[in-house]
């Protein structure tokens, strides 16, 4: 796979997972982001601003495993 194509699957791996209301504080984002951890420990979770959402992929380890 090459680079411009490795970067594309990467990007389709992405999961909105909760989009941000302009009401909601950080301490309740955080809570949130806990949740989704504790619910889908196989991925990682961050922040997207254009998005305005917490989002997840698989973790890296998980995406070197499949591809082996």
């Amino acid at each position: 796979m090459t680079k411009s194509e490795e970067k594309k699957h990467h990007k389709t791996d992405k999961k909105v997972e909760h989009k941000i209301k302009p009401d909601e504080t950080i301490e309740e984002v955080m809570k949130i982001i806990k949740q989704l951890q504790e619910k889908h420990p196989e991925r990682e979770f961050f922040l997207d601003g254009d998005e305005f959402a917490i989002c997840s992929r698989p973790k890296k380890s998980e995406i070197d495993a499949s591809r082996n």
